[in-house]
């Protein structure tokens, strides 16, 4: 078994350095249409003023969301989920929110309210690829790997160069048994984050 999986590491490497070789090394573009206004900010500061927002702003489905996302951050789930319950009265159509409020949920381990959140998010969305990564996510989870599959697949249509969607597929792909297309995730896992290399080999051991 050791011998094998020595075998499918160097597998793997030896694919890798082919592709390394083929093509340079993209950067994933990810939609951020999910994340609200408040993405690239996560420091206390920042919360202070989201939260001041939305105090002076209690209509505002915007500024809920964005309270809800920056608690999300710091861990505070059940104040964001408060603050995404209100911006949901206030916008019951916006992906964004029932997105957000799936991780909170996944947080809390109210699992089944997360799914049903995130295949919300799925159904309203115009670019769903950040769901399905969190719905392959959950069912992983739950170790509903054949599920995990067709989710993570789906995610990768929307966006082919996403490293960490390769490696969690991998995974999924190695729990149902098809370590060939396993192996092939792992080495576009690579491919797209050459950082991730240390990861693959750990697991290939």
């Amino acid at each position: 078994m050791q011998a094998e999986r020595r075998v499918d590491s160097v597998a793997v490497l030896a694919v890798v350095a082919v592709l390394l070789v083929a093509a340079a090394v993209a950067a994933v573009a990810c939609e951020d249409f999910l994340f609200p206004q408040a993405m690239a900010v996560n420091g206390q500061k920042e919360l202070m003023l989201a939260m001041a927002d939305a105090g002076a702003n209690p209509h505002d489905p915007v500024a809920h969301l964005n309270l809800g996302y920056l608690l999300l951050r710091h861990g505070r789930y059940e104040e964001a989920l408060q603050a995404l319950e209100e911006a949901e009265s206030l916008e019951p159509e916006h992906p964004a929110v029932f997105y957000n409020m799936g991780l909170v949920l996944f947080k809390l381990g109210r699992l089944q309210e997360a799914e049903n959140a995130l295949v919300r998010a799925y159904r309203l969305s115009r670019h769903p690829d950040l769901v399905f990564f969190a719905l392959g996510d959950l069912m992983m989870h739950q170790g509903r790997y054949d599920e995990a599959v067709v989710y993570l697949e789906e995610g990768l249509r929307w966006l082919p160069e996403a490293a960490d969607l390769h490696l969690r597929l991998a995974e999924a792909l190695e729990a149902v048994g098809q370590g060939e297309r396993a192996r092939e995730h792992y080495a576009s896992a690579v491919l797209y984050d050459p950082s991730l290399l240390r990861v693959v080999r750990k697991k290939l051991q």
